[in-house]
Parts: structure tokens; sequence; C-alpha cells
């Protein structure tokens, strides 16, 4: 007897839980969508910003590759506008 009391107790709250699920749902619905929008955009500029970084860290690797065997340079030469400049 105690068991399917339980039983019809314990359905009860689950029904009574997933309609406050629903309705809390409902309500916040448009936060939600506004969230999702927000977290999109940011995770978008996050992606565009770690391509940049690893296109440059690439361009740098591919320069070191083509300096390999050259010595570096021991004094600073004057650059084009007369300022000292690193070559």
């Amino acid at each position: 007897m105690y068991s399917y009391r339980d039983r019809i107790r314990t359905s009860i709250n689950v029904v009574g839980d997933a309609y406050g699920a629903g309705i809390v749902y409902h309500l916040s619905k448009a936060e939600l969508a506004e969230q999702d929008r927000i977290h999109a955009e940011k995770m978008a500029q996050e992606a565009a910003l770690e391509a940049q970084r690893m296109a440059e860290l690439q361009a740098a690797e591919e320069e070191q590759g083509q300096n390999k065997g050259k010595p570096p340079p021991l004094y600073p030469s004057v650059g084009p506008h007369g300022g000292a400049s690193i070559s």
C-alpha cells in the first residue's frame, strides 16, 4: 500500500517539476536567445583572433625558416628615413 502511494506522489512531483520548468523556459525564452546570440558573437570574435594569431605565428616561422643559415646582424643599419633599424 505504501509503495503505491509513494509512486503516485513521485509521479505528481515529476509532473509538477516538468510544468514548472516549462513555465520558466517560456518566461525566459527571449533572454536565453539574447544570451545565445552574445555568446555566438563572442566565440566568433575569439575564433577570428585565434586565426589571426596562428597566421602571424606561421608567417614568423616561415620567415625564420628563410633566415636559417644566415648570421644575425652585428650592427643596426640605417633605415630609409635616417633612423636606425635592425636588418
